[in-house]
């Protein structure tokens, strides 16, 4: 890949900056429940699919594909809809959410594990699973998307870091204090 630049020795490649660069401000317009955040998304999601190819985690590139078919239904939805409110789920909803999150990585993980080489299985195919969930929630305007991008964010912050994708890291750590911003924000917009 070609570089933009090296930073104290660090090779920043133009597709990590620019695919960091489209998800800083995707993250943005989620925070304001602005449809931008879709269509700035699904050009982050092209470049991180070329990114995390090269990088042998398999399900974090497969998970671009699928984020863009699930930012096109939220840029549909988002853009019928002109409201800002955002709700809830209901403890049941969680618990289900969370259990299913749970054996499916586990399961999916299992699997990566014997056919594919990549260096985490059980951590990249959480972000896998969690940040569906996360995605399909900010779809939908459930505040507890904010939860599941949290630990995206904490998940992949070790990955990339150990890795030695140190822009990505910068961006994991920026990520966990914007999403932190961001469900603060969207408690003020809750429906009661």
């Amino acid at each position: 890949m070609d570089i933009l630049v090296n930073i104290f020795g660090y090779p920043l490649t133009y597709i990590e900056f620019f695919g960091v660069l489209a998800y800083f401000v995707s993250i943005y317009f989620a925070t304001k429940v602005n449809v931008l955040t879709w269509a700035t998304g699904i050009i982050s999601s092209i470049l991180f699919c070329i990114l995390y190819f090269n990088t042998h985690t398999y399900a974090n590139a497969v998970l671009q594909i699928i984020l863009i078919g699930v930012s096109i239904n939220g840029w549909l939805k988002w853009g019928r809809e002109d409201s800002k409110k955002v709700s809830s789920l209901k403890r049941k909803d969680i618990i289900n959410i969370c259990s299913i999150s749970i054996i499916s990585t586990i399961i999916f993980g299992y699997l990566m594990d014997l056919y594919l080489y990549d260096p985490y299985p059980y951590l990249d195919m959480s972000i896998f699973v969690l940040s569906i969930v996360g995605t399909v929630l900010l779809v939908n305007k459930k505040i507890e998307s904010w939860y599941f991008w949290i630990l995206v964010n904490i998940i992949a912050l070790f990955i990339y870091s150990s890795l030695g994708y140190y822009f990505i890291s910068f961006q994991c750590v920026a990520f966990i204090i914007i999403d932190i911003f961001a469900l603060k924000e969207w408690n003020k917009n809750l429906i009661k």
